[in-house]
C-alpha cells in the first residue's frame, strides 16, 4: 500500500495517476434525478432507445449517477422518468470496487445490501423506517452523500441538460458526459 491509502511509507508500484484514480473510487455516492423533457423530446423512430416514461411529475428522463469521492461522475445511466432508483444501482456498481458505497433511503433494499456486501464494501445507507430490525449506518460518512446532490445541482445548470430537447437517449447521454467533462476541468 501506498501512503496515499493507509499511511505507510511503503509504496503501491502502480503509476501515479492509477493510485489516485484508485483513492478516489474507495467511496462512491449513488443517486438520481429526475429530467423534465421538452414535448418536442418524443416521437422519434422507433429504431433506437429513448427513455422517456411519464411519472407524476409528467413527461421526463431519469439520470441515475455514480459520483467518485470528489464529487466527479464515475458512471451513469438513463432510464424513463417512472424507474425506481435501486433498479439501476447494481449496474452502476458493476465495475467499481469501492470500500463505501453512500445512497438514501430510496436504496435501502436487500438485493443491493447483498449487492453491496459481496464486493467488501460498507453499505452507507440509512435504514427505512418500517423494516422491523433497524441496521446501523455511518451517520459522519453519510454526510458525505451531499457530493451527488451537489454534482446534480452543477449539472442542472447546463439549458441541454435541465430540459432534455433530444429525441434519442443517446444524443442526451452524450450530452451529459460532455457537461460532466467540462465540470471535471473547472
Amino acid at each position: 500500500m501506498c501512503d496515499l491509502h493507509g499511511g505507510r511509507t511503503k509504496m503501491c508500484g502502480k503509476p501515479f495517476l492509477l493510485c489516485c484514480v484508485r483513492m478516489l473510487m474507495l467511496r462512491v455516492s449513488i443517486d438520481s434525478t429526475v429530467i423534465r423533457a421538452h414535448q418536442h423530446a418524443a416521437g422519434a423512430a422507433k429504431k433506437g432507445e429513448q427513455a422517456l416514461g411519464r411519472s407524476r411529475g409528467g413527461f421526463g428522463t431519469k439520470i441515475h449517477a455514480c459520483v467518485e469521492g470528489l464529487g466527479q461522475l464515475a458512471r451513469f445511466v438513463l432510464t424513463g422518468g417512472q424507474v425506481h432508483d435501486s433498479t439501476q444501482a447494481e449496474t452502476l456498481l458493476k465495475e467499481i470496487e469501492p470500500q463505501a458505497v453512500l445512497a438514501d433511503k430510496a436504496y435501502d433494499t436487500n438485493a443491493l445490501l447483498d449487492c453491496i456486501a459481496g464486493k467488501n464494501a460498507k453499505a452507507v445507507i440509512p435504514p427505512k423506517t418500517n423494516w422491523k430490525e433497524q441496521r446501523e449506518f455511518d451517520q459522519h460518512q453519510y454526510r458525505n452523500r451531499n457530493l451527488v446532490e451537489r454534482f446534480f445541482a452543477h449539472i442542472k445548470q447546463f439549458r441541454r441538460i435541465a430540459t432534455r430537447y433530444d429525441k434519442r437517449a443517446s444524443r442526451f447521454a452524450l450530452f451529459v458526459a460532455l457537461a460532466a467533462s467540462a465540470l471535471w476541468l473547472k
